[in-house]
């Protein structure tokens, strides 16, 4: 009896058939990149929807927009001292 040797390498999720035309596996591949490109941004948007929900519950935006405005303070400062360096 001989024995069965399963791969450890999985089945590829979209199946191509090789005997289809070049145009066929064209559409497959834009349907198949929108729906990715689609889902990660409604992942992305749900994501920073509920970080932002979290921060306006913990009271935690002022303290962003504080830090933000002292990094543009900052930077402001340090181009106005260029500014008045000799080229």
């Amino acid at each position: 009896m001989r024995k069965v040797v399963r791969s450890s390498r999985t089945e590829p999720t979209m199946k191509i058939d090789p005997k289809s035309n070049y145009l066929s596996i064209f559409l497959k591949s834009v349907v198949g990149g929108i729906g990715w490109a689609v889902g990660a941004t409604l992942g992305f948007a749900l994501l920073i929807y509920l970080i932002s929900l979290l921060f306006n519950q913990l009271g935690g935006l002022p303290l962003i927009g504080d830090w933000f405005g002292n990094l543009i303070e900052v930077t402001n400062q340090a181009s106005e001292a260029r500014k008045v360096l000799p080229k």
